[in-house]
């Protein structure tokens, strides 16, 4: 009786809101600051980007003649969709972190804790908001439309079907938490070789994307024809290479890649990153981001068919790996990479990473008001950079209050519940703390 007394008392206590707050802005010691600051861009990242969407369906511009003119060093704008395969780098890389330590510690993954733990994390939270949507926002959608949702199959939906569309990336994440333990623990970690099976994994996953192209050429298009629009061609595009795990999972596998070799060789990478090689990956970094900006995959000009081929296959991987030697340069911030790691880690975007989930959830639907309200008002009459920067600067106000009214009253008690022991002899979980999204 005293246990479970305890376990109650422990039970109500997450649900302090003087508490709950507190993590919100008060970041702790065990965390990676700069994979904080990393998901918070990626999320102020999304949301200009999608205020330009809102643009784009909104005011009936001229969307052709912008992205043809928008200038090289803007083109940023028109790739936020990369952002998306950031979170799936973080994702893959804090997942596979904390699988593998679990397993070099105990040889042994709880796969049913570890599934609790993410139910506790993303679901709660995520119910709470398709509730509210399908109540509120849209009328008429069927039972089985909501139920794809709810059970995180709503990438699997027709394009028309799919009320809530921003929501694919939360489903490719989830089919990726419930199928990547399974294969690390029934199969990955009895090889001799796992990092080696990762690597085909990785290559895999290119190998799917270009055989999708082979069998559809009609996709081989310039990334301002996907942005504007063509009958017939986006809604089969995004089923095939854009919203499904098979077509999505290269960054992620890219995560659980740097996972592994960040737990088992940590030492070796240390080395490795010492002296001019830092310089060379710093370097490295640096050339693909500018050749990404330079890529003219946005303008109306004839290019090799190789080059699409090359672009729709691995551009994200490319983006990805970006991603991946920041990460490596900020976990080990020597000589240059102490000032990445100083930019990344600051505590005024550690807010931002930590209200990221519920931003994502909510920033569409506010983007939308906002825009009406603005727009009613006499505001934001034309299609221009400066007025994509003010519908995200304005939206990002109500945007954090929202979020941090949903984090502190849903988001993080139940992330709290994940570590209430219901009986004193339970071992606490192992516990990662950017684990988080």
């Amino acid at each position: 009786m005293k246990a479970i007394a305890i376990s109650v008392r422990q039970i109500l206590g997450c649900f302090n809101p003087i508490q709950n707050v507190k993590p919100a802005f008060i970041r702790s010691a065990d965390r990676f600051p700069a994979i904080d600051g990393l998901r918070a861009l990626s999320m102020l990242y999304i949301l200009i980007t999608h205020s330009m969407v809102i643009f784009f369906r909104e005011v009936n511009p001229d969307t052709a003649g912008f992205i043809e003119n928008t200038p090289w060093y803007l083109q940023w704008i028109l790739m936020g969709d990369k952002a998306v395969d950031v979170f799936f780098m973080i994702s893959g890389f804090l997942i596979g972190c904390l699988l593998f330590n679990e397993y070099k510690k105990q040889q042994h993954i709880n796969l049913k804790r570890f599934y609790l733990r993410r139910w506790l994390r993303l679901t709660p939270l995520y119910w709470s908001f398709l509730l509210l949507f399908s109540v509120f926002a849209v009328t008429g959608i069927k039972a089985n439309y909501v139920a794809a949702y709810a059970f995180y199959l709503n990438n699997f939906l027709a394009e028309t079907n799919r009320y809530i569309p921003w929501l694919w990336s939360l489903a490719v994440e989830e089919q990726f938490y419930l199928l990547f333990p399974l294969l690390l623990s029934g199969f990955l970690v009895k090889r001799q070789d796992p990092l080696n099976w990762l690597y085909f994994l990785l290559v895999a996953s290119l190998v799917i994307r270009f055989a999708i192209l082979l069998a559809n050429p009609e996709f081989l298009v310039s990334g301002k024809t996907l942005l504007v629009g063509k009958p017939g061609l986006n809604d089969a595009y995004n089923q095939a290479l854009y919203i499904n795990l098979h077509s999505r999972f290269g960054p992620i596998i890219m995560g659980i890649i740097l996972a592994y070799w960040t737990t088992y060789h940590n030492a070796q990478l240390l080395h490795w990153l010492s002296g001019k090689k830092q310089l060379l990956l710093l370097g490295v970094a640096i050339g693909i981001f500018i050749g990404f900006l330079l890529l003219p995959v946005y303008k109306d000009i004839e290019l090799p068919l190789w080059l699409y081929y090359l672009f729709h296959t691995a551009h994200r991987h490319v983006f990805a790996f970006i991603v991946g030697l920041i990460i490596l340069l900020c976990l080990h911030p020597i000589g240059l990479s102490l000032w990445i790691n100083r930019v990344f880690s600051s505590r005024l975007l550690y807010p931002f990473a930590q209200l990221s989930y519920a931003m994502y959830l909510l920033h569409l639907p506010l983007l939308f008001i906002v825009f009406g309200i603005l727009h009613q008002q006499g505001w934001l009459q034309t299609l221009t950079v400066g007025n994509i920067f003010v519908l995200a600067a304005v939206t990002l106000v109500p945007l954090l209050l929202l979020s941090l009214f949903a984090f502190v009253l849903i988001e993080q008690p139940f992330m709290r519940l994940r570590q209430v022991n219901v009986k004193q002899n339970t071992q606490p979980p192992l516990v990662h703390a950017n684990s988080s999204f």
